[in-house]
């Protein structure tokens, strides 16, 4: 008993002692500070980050520019789309011959109408045509005119028969029959086609009576679905230039409609002339009418012109007169070196004001060329008319302010040295603004712009209290409009469009607006 008790006092144990604990108790506190001091450092980091963050978009949100009253849009009206260049042309020019007719008594819309001076038996059967765009014409559909015969040789149904055909032969297509019109009187004929035409190109008018008169035609419309069936009417002719295009010398220099794709630069058609060599077409010219309009230096005149063989400078004059001789005018523009085979856009200013009737084209070269000539156009009419030309907005006009003075807005412009309404494809890029135009046609980027600065300290930054006026150029996405190759429209009545003007910092101004019914030279589009 004594002798086990005594094994166990002197047996052999092992323990940790209270300094060996306290060493391990101080290297877990260390590590754990350690740990937690890593973890507020990461904490205090992410603060401090998410607090530049914070401030940088409040800073760059503070940098947002604010539209300061309405957008004005500059219009511009095309004079000639050239799609029907030659006008109405007569099936017999020596015994039914069609001129432009301005008495007022027969006139019936616009400034002229187109006079058919038919004669004694030579003329039966005689007809007049005028193209028109592509269109299926069903039974359905509405022809409307106005007619005015000077004698009783209109009153009896079949004395005119008004014709739709896919050619210039229009009596072999659909008509409808003509009768009942009062000797002396306008009369409005509404008709139908007996039977539909896909694709018709063509429309005109029969006369059938074999005596001499005189026949006036204005304002030729279809209503697709009828009149009185809520139907969209469209002006085939308002017979105010029935004649079109006139040539000086038909002989050397004729003038004809041209529809080959490759040399029409918008629309359907355009005008073609041919010249002559050993010197036969030099000085001759083309000519067409114009209502009385006055024309001064600083109204800019525009068209496209297209040649199969390189023309030099001074090769074709623009002329604006005040009669049919236009190549005696003072107000010319010079068309400068046009490449073969290629479309140039023509942009210049008259060298001299003119009240003008009578605007058209004047070869003072001596070759045998092909000169197309498509979409004239010029300042939008001061004065109003029954029937309003084609017109559409060319730039746009709106005043900006640094909405809440944060960071100022980069304003440095990029020139658009060669006019295309296109800043990206210069060779030198200052521009930090970009510009778009955004519709149901069309997304056009980097589009050319101007700043005027309405109140400023001389720089191109817009800072807080600074004012700037833009001006954005919409000849790019003009111009593309109605090209074979490009599916966009000119910003022409009724236009739904959306611009955004985005800068380097801060949000994208973005604005929406449509165009007014009626396109005039300055529109206040609010």
């Amino acid at each position: 008993m004594i002798k086990r008790l005594l094994g166990r006092i002197f047996r052999e144990e092992k323990g940790i002692t209270g300094l060996e604990t306290a060493i391990i108790l101080i290297a877990f506190v260390v590590v754990a500070a350690v740990f937690a001091y890593t973890v507020l450092s990461a904490g205090l980091f992410s603060s401090q980050k998410g607090q530049e963050a914070v401030y940088a978009g409040l800073e760059e949100t503070r940098s947002t520019m604010e539209m300061k009253g309405s957008v004005v849009a500059t219009g511009v009206s095309a004079i000639n789309d050239n799609d029907a260049p030659l006008g109405w042309i007569s099936s017999d020019t020596s015994n039914t011959v069609i001129s432009r007719n301005t008495t007022a008594a027969t006139v019936k819309e616009g400034n002229a109408s187109m006079l058919v001076a038919a004669s004694v038996t030579n003329s039966q059967n005689d007809y007049v045509y005028h193209p028109m765009p592509a269109t299926d014409i069903a039974t359905a559909d509405s022809l409307s005119f106005w007619v005015y015969c000077d004698d009783s040789d209109c009153d009896t149904s079949g004395d005119l028969v008004f014709w739709a055909h896919t050619t210039s032969t229009i009596t072999s297509g659909q008509s409808f029959s003509v009768g009942g019109i009062t000797a002396s009187t306008w009369t409005r004929i509404n008709g139908s086609l007996g039977s539909p035409v896909t694709g018709a190109l063509f429309f005109g008018l029969e006369y059938t009576q074999t005596e001499a008169t005189n026949i006036y035609i204005d304002n030729v419309t279809m209503t697709v679905g009828g009149v009185g069936y809520g139907g969209v009417e469209y002006l085939l002719s308002d017979a105010d230039y029935p004649v079109g295009y006139v040539s000086s010398d038909t002989s050397n220099t004729p003038a004809t409609r041209n529809t080959t794709s490759a040399s029409v630069r918008e629309g359907t058609a355009s005008l073609l002339i041919t010249t002559d060599a050993s010197g036969n077409s030099t000085g001759d010219y083309v000519y067409h009418a114009l209502a009385s309009r006055a024309f001064t230096t600083s109204d800019t005149i525009s068209f496209w012109i297209y040649s199969g063989t390189a023309l030099a400078s001074g090769d074709v004059v623009f002329d604006l007169d005040s009669d049919s001789n236009i190549s005696d005018s003072t107000a010319f523009i010079s068309v400068g070196v046009v490449t073969a085979a290629t479309w140039l856009y023509v942009s210049g200013t008259p060298a001299a004001g003119v009240t003008a009737t009578f605007y058209g084209w004047e070869y003072t070269g001596d070759a045998v060329e092909t000169i197309y000539l498509d979409m004239l156009q010029g300042p939008v009419p001061a004065s109003s008319r029954t029937k309003m030309p084609t017109s559409y907005a060319d730039s746009l006009t709106l005043t900006v302010v640094n909405a809440l003075g944060g960071e100022a807005i980069n304003f440095t412009p990029t020139v658009d040295t060669d006019a295309d309404g296109i800043i990206s494809d210069e060779s030198t890029k200052n521009h930090y603004l970009t510009v778009s135009l955004i519709d149901e046609y069309q997304n056009v980027t980097d589009l050319a712009w101007t700043m005027t600065a309405l109140v400023g300290d001389g720089d191109d930054l817009l800072e807080s209290n600074e004012t700037f006026q833009i001006t954005i150029d919409l000849k790019a996405v003009n111009l593309g409009a109605g090209t074979i190759t490009k599916n966009s429209k000119k910003l022409g009545p009724r236009h739904i469009f959306t611009m955004e003007i985005k800068p380097e910092k801060g949000a994208t101004l973005s604005i929406q607006r449509r165009l007014p019914g009626v396109v005039t030279l300055v529109n206040d589009l609010q």
